[in-house]
């Protein structure tokens, strides 16, 4: 049996993260694994981190990408035809407006960079919330675990365990376990970043 399967034996749910079988070193994976199996690390944690990050980096891809156009808006004198024919980006944007009713113009076009941008703010924001939360949250549920478990062992075992050893597991080591939710999701956002200026570049690029 290997070290992995030994660590997660027993646990309810185990494959909680399987979805960043690939991304996430074992190293990192089995202990957000255990956590989950031990219910401290729920679904809704996950779902939350998962939304929240996701949101922030599309937003701000999409931000980044706006910026093209109206630079490009102005550089091409206002030329739809020329704009369209250019790239596939100006032709989404095209269809988007013509869809909404609206006339593309430079202010339409600048307040949407400005919406984007205050939007991927709000959500960088919430997002930074929610992680440091849940980290505060599963930091401060090992310890409360760790110190409970330690108090209902038998009397030979406390006294095994030094003052400054026993202090160093409740507070620094049972935090530092919980940090490990910042480096998964540190992971899957730089993951989806690489994607998403992958895509706008792509829709970026000129026709050929």
């Amino acid at each position: 049996m290997s070290i992995e399967t030994r660590k997660t034996a027993g646990i309810k749910n185990p494959s909680l993260f399987s979805v960043f079988a690939k991304l996430v070193p074992s190293e990192i994976r089995t202990p957000l694994s255990v956590l989950s199996g031990w219910g401290i690390l729920t679904r809704k944690h996950v779902g939350i981190i998962f939304v929240t990050s996701t949101l922030t980096v599309i937003l701000e891809a999409t931000g980044a990408a706006m910026v093209y156009p109206v630079l490009t808006y102005v550089e091409k004198g206002k030329d739809m035809a020329v704009l369209t024919a250019d790239s596939q980006l100006w032709q989404l944007i095209a269809s988007l407006h013509a869809t909404l009713g609206i006339p593309v113009s430079l202010l339409t076009l600048s307040l949407v960079v400005v919406l984007l941008v205050t939007l991927r703010q709000v959500a960088n924001f919430y997002q930074a919330l929610v992680v440091e939360t849940t980290r505060l949250h599963t930091g401060k549920e090992l310890a409360r675990r760790r110190f409970t478990g330690t108090l209902n062992s038998r009397a030979q075992n406390i006294e095994k365990q030094s003052v400054g050893g026993f202090v160093n597991l409740i507070d620094y080591q049972c935090h530092g376990a919980a940090s490990l939710i910042v480096s998964c999701t540190t992971l899957w956002r730089l993951t989806l970043t690489f994607l998403s200026y992958g895509v706008v570049m792509v829709l970026a690029a000129p026709l050929a």
